[in-house]
């Protein structure tokens, strides 16, 4: 199955958290949970997008850097993967994206979304992780000499995966 890891955040209220969800095959409804953690398949791919709301008229754009996640084993019998993407590593790393499309919704705001090129594959049979991510963007705003200012800017966010029975 083919499954969606949004992480989307509004470019005027950076201070506000990033909403982050994962929903079922890309565009369905959210994926089964079970103890709070997303329930996946050996064999499933997780696609990642990213997506800003930035009001109409605003210049101020936000380029993806690179998303960080670190899994860290749960339960009692965890499995032989450090990372449910990985059997070796605990740490995935997303620095391939591809070209944002904007969408203008009713003159109020534009969305604009930047999807990863390659999707994660869940390569573990079972087990369940607590992953910790980071977001790294590239932020660029219009200065009082009308040039751009780039300004880096991370968000943390966190979710919970169980692969497996």
């Amino acid at each position: 199955m083919q499954y969606l890891l949004s992480l989307g955040f509004d470019l005027n209220n950076l201070g506000a958290p990033l909403e982050v969800s994962v929903t079922g095959e890309v565009g369905g409804p959210p994926i089964a949970m079970a103890n709070g953690a997303y329930m996946l398949q050996k064999g499933d791919s997780l696609d990642v997008a990213v997506r800003y709301a930035v009001k109409a008229g605003d210049s101020a754009r936000a380029k993806v850097s690179s998303l960080a996640m670190a899994a860290t084993l749960t339960g009692e019998r965890p499995g032989k993967h450090l990372s449910p993407f990985n059997k070796f590593d605990a740490s995935t790393l997303v620095r391939e994206w591809g070209l944002p499309a904007s969408l203008s919704v009713r003159d109020v705001q534009s969305v604009v979304t930047t999807r990863a090129l390659r999707a994660l594959t869940v390569s573990a049979r079972r087990g369940g992780w607590s992953v910790a991510g980071y977001l790294s963007l590239l932020i660029e705003r219009e200065d009082e000499d009308g040039g751009g200012k780039l300004h880096p800017h991370m968000f943390p966010f966190s979710i919970a995966l169980t692969v497996g029975d």
